[in-house]
């Protein structure tokens, strides 16, 4: 079985390499920055940019909450609100931008954010947090570098800090899940080398460790080695096809936690605007799409858990033909859509490993100064643990930015999530692991600008879980207004 999986990998990558690569100058794709003054920069010393902003918001909230999963919420110390009232919260944030050219052929960026969330009615738990200051950035420390013309690369460190609100699942909840605070650190490096015209191999290392700041997350606790090989080609400009191998190890604190190991081999293509080639999807689409296999195994994958007197075995090693396929369109010039599909193998939140399945569809339209999106995303997970029963999760929603007056705008979003547990035996653990329940959650507001570096704003925000469990069944409505002073130096 191995061997014909081999086989049709490699006959796969034949297909996509053997394409002609005669078709004009090659177009490079590479996530690796170009070492030159940023744009960013409003502050200069030699070879030295840098620049600091200041983000200031106080205001005040009014919180109520009711239903018969209310005092499960507040007992439990679930979500961000820990009590219903009145606050006049105040978050100060201060974002750092420092890139310093060493040479033509080295940079280094350092960038972060840090800022610290006060609540002086303490309806809320005060929170510090130091994260990157925007996304799309390596991390919070960086160097850019090239060794020769054919081989460049980038070092990274990213610190962070920071709160959020998970359920059972790992996934974010802010209205109820439980406080994660935790420091992270995650350190790497990614290596090109054109070897050819069109040809190019990619090397990444990384180490990743997580410390939680709490004993309740203690399990979580972990590190985690990560490395990558790919070699890829551009088989016509604008595309590109290649294989690649992916590995993580993961090492957990807590003796009870099995060490998991997963493995990713697959071939892959991409081909952006204007490089379609025999794709008939048009012009203005950017599709990508792989295919491959991916390995699990985890030490200690043969203890059985004993529920409700009967003994149920956690999912042992497992293989599984993985494949993702995305595709992007621009359907007019203010239109734009996407859909993708993907079945993959990741790290679990409380076991080994899950196998899920998502599907995935966005919709944005943007015109001169008003904006919609729809999305709709649903995911079916498995998992490899022994009390962490499959559950699927669809969730569609909507968002709205239209402005009434030339100086007012209205903001406004909605989301129905669904969640489907397939618990085999009642009163599991939690009730958000044994019973269905939906969310939905809505806000509307308003915003203008007093003057260029502050703006007022105000919303309404309602939150509903709904479930045939009372005590996940409650309601929440939130009034907030606020003003935000942001100041570039």
């Amino acid at each position: 079985m191995t061997r014909k999986i081999s086989i049709l990998v490699y006959a796969g990558l034949m297909v996509l390499l053997a394409a002609p690569v005669v078709f004009g100058q090659a177009v490079r794709f590479s996530t690796h920055r170009e070492i030159a003054p940023p744009d960013y920069a409003t502050f200069r010393l030699g070879p030295f940019y840098s620049t600091m902003a200041l983000t200031e918001r106080v205001g005040y909230r009014y919180t109520t909450s009711t239903g018969s999963g209310t005092d499960y919420i507040f007992n439990n110390s679930r979500g961000e609100i820990k009590e219903d009232g009145h606050d006049f919260p105040i978050i100060s944030t201060l974002s750092f931008r420092n890139y310093l050219i060493i040479n033509r052929n080295m940079d280094l960026d350092a960038s972060f954010s840090l800022g610290y969330a006060y609540y002086p009615l303490d309806t809320q738990e005060d929170e510090f947090f130091f994260t990157l200051p925007e996304e799309g950035i390596y991390g919070a420390i960086s160097s850019s570098f090239r060794l020769t013309p054919y081989v460049y690369g980038t070092i990274y460190d990213n610190i962070s800090y920071q709160t959020d609100y998970v359920d059972t699942r790992g996934v974010n909840d802010r209205y109820g899940g439980s406080r994660y605070e935790r420091f992270s650190n995650d350190t790497g490096a990614q290596m090109n080398w054109d070897v050819g015209s069109r040809e190019r191999l990619i090397f990444g290392l990384s180490r990743y460790h997580e410390i939680p700041n709490d004993d309740e997350f203690e399990d979580q606790e972990r590190v985690r080695y990560t490395e990558s090989l790919a070699f890829e080609s551009e088989v016509w400009d604008g595309a590109r096809a290649g294989v690649r191998g992916r590995f993580w190890q993961t090492f957990y604190v807590d003796p009870e936690r099995e060490d998991t190991a997963l493995q990713d081999y697959s071939v892959y293509f991409t081909a952006k605007e204007g490089g379609m080639g025999m794709f008939p999807v048009g012009e203005a689409s950017t599709l990508s799409m792989s295919v491959g296999v991916g390995v699990a195994t985890s030490r200690g994958s043969e203890r059985g858990e004993e529920i409700n007197n009967q003994e149920y075995s956690p999912k042992g090693d497992s293989v599984e033909l993985t494949r993702t396929i995305d595709l992007e369109t621009q359907l007019s010039k203010t239109l734009r859509h996407s859909l993708g599909y993907a079945r993959d193998i990741r790290e679990g939140y409380n076991s080994s490993y899950e196998i899920y399945d998502l599907y995935s569809y966005r919709l944005n339209w943007q015109g001169e100064i008003s904006s919609a999106s729809f999305f709709s995303r649903y995911s079916d997970v498995e998992s490899s643990g022994a009390t962490d029963w499959p559950y699927t999760s669809w969730g569609n929603g909507a968002t709205l930015s239209y402005p009434i007056l030339d100086w007012l705008t209205l903001n406004a979003s909605t989301v129905y999530t669904i969640r489907e547990n397939k618990a085999e035996f009642e009163n599991v653990d939690d009730p958000e692991n044994s019973s269905n329940y939906d969310k939905w959650d809505s806000r509307i507001g308003t915003d203008f600008r007093i003057h260029k570096e502050m703006t007022f704003s105000t919303y309404f925000a309602h939150y509903e879980r709904i479930s045939d469990d009372e005590e996940l069944e409650f309601t929440r409505d939130t009034f907030e207004a606020y003003v935000s002073y942001h100041h570039q130096f």
